[in-house]
């Protein structure tokens, strides 16, 4: 039985094995205290089965999906995902306050990543995400503390639309932070290091070359959309580091210089990606090959009537 009234950490629980009778191959979604951690509810959840049924039960070990047919019958196993509530755009817009977020929460959310090979994880070029939305029979806060899924919907994600979701969520974060008066300088700096100073992982420069550099390979509306944001991110570090000037103490004035150069670099290595020489040829070419195609319709029909005429 729940005592929360709001908040609280969410997690999908999929129970898989004969043992666990008829919750076998269920699901639900568990509400748990603020400070729970995945790891801590998986313990107490396989503590728990192991002593009712006086066998081990097996932790699966991701999010994916199980296919039972492929299961050992004699193992049972749990399988936990942490999620968070969903709301459709629409929806969201009307909860504005922390108490209309965490209440009436029927739908949840959680992001697979997987390549089309048999890595979870891939380069820029290879990396799919999978949302899965779930749907559970009533609504949190509830006076239980599970509710069993009764539905389940998928978004695929490819791999330009993944790296499109990065640089908004980069560009989202810097505009929050932004907005606070003041901004927390800390959380500032790690956003702004992470978005102009060359990084390992992938980052703006590595998306730009995947996908800019190859645009002829990928829809239109998304290489537009991928510069467009781009653009965007370019201004709000520009701004963030000035911003972020008025903060620094003595210290760290090499590190602000550190991020000056940064975006300058970032500009100079990224000036030709932004270019749309290649999207306006490619606009020239489709408008010269519909052309092409009224011209041949137009000799087509001219000649059926010069047949009529006859």
């Amino acid at each position: 039985v729940s005592t929360q009234s709001t908040g609280g950490k969410y997690y999908r629980v999929g129970f898989w094995g004969p043992k666990f009778g008829p919750l076998n191959q269920k699901e639900y979604v568990y509400r748990e205290p603020d400070l729970t951690q995945l790891w801590t509810l998986k313990e107490r959840l396989q503590e728990f089965f192991q002593q009712q049924f006086g066998e081990k039960i097996e932790i699966w070990p991701d999010s994916g999906k199980i296919n039972p047919d492929k299961l050992d019958p004699q193992v049972n196993y749990l399988q936990l995902t942490s999620v968070e509530p969903y709301f459709e755009p629409e929806d969201l817009a009307t909860r504005t306050s922390y108490f209309k977020k965490n209440t009436n929460l029927a739908h949840f959310i959680f992001v697979t990543p997987f390549t089309k090979g048999a890595k979870a994880q891939g380069g820029t070029a290879d990396q799919y995400k999978r949302k899965t939305i779930i749907t559970v029979a009533n609504q949190f806060p509830f006076m239980m503390k599970r509710l069993p899924v009764i539905s389940k919907r998928e978004i695929i994600q490819d791999p330009l639309e993944v790296s499109l979701e990065q640089i908004e969520q980069r560009i989202a974060a810097l505009a929050l932070e932004l907005s606070l008066k003041p901004p927390n300088p800390k959380t500032l700096q790690q956003i702004l290091q992470g978005s102009v100073i060359p990084q390992v992982n992938a980052g703006p420069l590595e998306i730009a070359k995947v996908f800019l550099g190859n645009e002829l390979d990928f829809p239109p509306e998304g290489i537009e959309l991928v510069r467009l944001r781009m653009e965007e991110l370019l201004d709000f570090c520009a701004d963030g580091i000035k911003i972020n000037e008025t903060l620094i103490t003595p210290d760290q004035k090499v590190f602000q210089e550190e991020l000056k150069n940064g975006l300058r670099e970032s500009r100079e290595k990224l000036a030709p990606y932004l270019d749309r020489t290649i999207a306006r040829q490619r606009e020239e070419r489709q408008k010269e090959a519909g052309h092409s195609t009224a011209d041949t319709t137009s000799e087509s029909d001219d000649d059926e009537s010069a047949l009529d005429v006859e």
